[in-house]
């Protein structure tokens, strides 16, 4: 486990490298959540910079040795640097909505490589789960 400090630019690439090759192995599946992309792709001073850092997302698409799962604050995002969205969008395998409800989860399949999946919504309820 790693955590990568919230700027942008080459120091944030060079964070997030040293932490991904510290955890990803060749023998085993690694899960590999990512918070707060929107925030380092706020601090992206210029196009070329962004464009920078998502071609470092996108190497890593295919990987076999991990399964990334980004959550994304798209309102900030679209707020802050629209270009982004549409980007990370199409990069995506998989791209699901959450939205909550008072205790209840509802997850909207967007987009996905596996048919099985694809335009599914799903509904947790907390206190059920809980219960």
């Amino acid at each position: 486990m790693g955590r990568v400090s919230p700027r942008g630019g080459a120091i944030l690439r060079k964070e997030y490298e040293k932490v991904y090759s510290g955890v990803i192995s060749d023998e085993d599946v690694t899960i590999n959540p990512v918070l707060g992309l929107e925030k380092a792709l706020i601090f992206t001073e210029d196009r070329v910079e962004l464009m920078e850092t998502l071609a470092q997302v996108s190497r890593r698409l295919g990987d076999k040795r991990r399964i990334a799962i980004y959550f994304i604050n798209r309102d900030i995002l679209e707020s802050v640097n629209p270009i982004a969205v549409p980007i990370i969008e199409f990069m995506s395998t998989t791209l699901v909505e959450v939205e909550k409800k008072g205790r209840v989860y509802t997850f909207e399949v967007l987009k996905s490589a596996t048919p099985e999946i694809d335009g599914k919504t799903f509904n947790y309820d907390i206190d059920r789960l809980e219960g």
